[in-house]
């Protein structure tokens, strides 16, 4: 939908310089450093896999303390 002008998306720098936008019209826009995102997780009650996604969860949650812990250092 981007592709033909009926919206805007945030791509992740990672993905632009792997070339996810090679043989498109899309332009970007570099965002300002102090730019961040909200990370959820979300699943029914009545899911079976409620057990997984806490531990999703942590493995993220461990993952950017680790992250942060790098940038400050």
């Amino acid at each position: 939908m981007v592709d033909g002008d009926l919206g805007i998306s945030f791509i992740p720098e990672l993905a632009v310089d792997g070339g996810i936008l090679q043989g498109t019209s899309i332009k970007t826009q570099r965002m300002a450093d102090s730019a961040y995102r909200d990370i959820a997780l979300a699943w029914r009650k009545s899911s079976s896999r409620q057990k997984e996604f806490k531990l999703l969860a942590e493995v993220i949650t461990a993952s950017v303390a680790d992250s942060r812990d790098r940038a400050s250092n």
